[in-house]
């Protein structure tokens, strides 16, 4: 087995490990100042295999900074946090092409807290005219270094109106028994039954459930077709005053009538 070789090309160190029966490595410390072209004479079996490994390290790093200062002088106003590119080794700002040149290593985003919304209740009724109303939580939360969302103090979410807590809902109205028209009657010569039709009717005009049943109008009843009466003819009154002074006024009148 040979030592281990070191040699320089172009200003770089290059390592030759020790030659084995079963391997060879030849390191180069980084980071490479040039590109490298490796050539090789092959001399082994079939099976014999070349790995290239490599590894870049990571040196420069965003971090984060101090606030920028508040967007208004009183009444409440907001700050958003910023990012610098360091040199992880001496600890130096850098420019942000630096940090860019990791496709892994993003920029921070600004830190902006915002007000986060819970679902809303279940509403307080299922119809009416006046409506019901229901609620959710608001809450205005800031996120960590880690992404997470944790709440914080309200005048912090200033910047943008706070989201409404309550609001009115099914604001219509409840539905309703409607009646259509009467049937004619079964029967014309005595009394019989009449039917309609008795539908429970949403705001939009649907048929659904949920009418009172005590409410519901009834969908039939008892019926009678009226008989017109016999109307008595009207007499002339020449005829009556003749009528009168004859020697059989009323029994004439009586058969005049028939």
């Amino acid at each position: 087995m040979s030592a281990i070789d070191v040699f320089n090309c172009r200003s770089q160190s290059v390592e030759r490990g020790a030659r084995g029966p079963e391997r060879q490595t030849l390191r180069a410390l980084g980071p490479l100042a040039v590109d490298y072209i490796i050539k090789m004479r092959y001399g082994g079996g079939r099976d014999t295999a070349v790995q290239f490994m490599f590894y870049q390290p990571v040196r420069f790093r965003w971090r984060e900074t101090d606030f920028f200062p508040c967007s208004v002088t009183c009444g409440g106003g907001y700050q958003l946090n910023s990012a610098e590119c360091v040199d992880i080794r001496s600890n130096q700002t850098l420019g942000e092409q630096h940090c860019n040149s990791y496709p892994k290593n993003t920029k921070p985003t600004p830190k902006l807290k915002d007000w986060e919304q819970g679902p809303w209740t279940r509403c307080s009724v299922s119809c009416g005219e006046t409506g019901g109303q229901q609620d959710r939580s608001v809450t205005c939360v800031e996120d960590d270094a880690h992404g997470e969302f944790s709440p914080t103090e309200e005048w912090k979410c200033a910047h943008s109106p706070r989201p409404a807590a309550r609001q009115m809902c099914n604001a219509f109205p409840c539905p309703q028994w409607v009646a259509m028209e009467w049937s004619q009657c079964t029967v014309t010569w005595r009394p019989g039954l009449r039917y309609r039709v008795v539908l429970c009717l949403d705001h939009r005009g649907q048929h659904i459930g949920g009418c009172p049943p005590p409410l519901k109008p009834h969908v039939k009843e008892d019926c009678l077709v009226p008989v017109a009466c016999h109307k008595p003819r009207v007499l002339d009154p020449r005829h009556t005053s003749q009528l009168q002074t004859g020697p059989l006024p009323l029994l004439l009148l009586l058969l005049l009538q028939r």
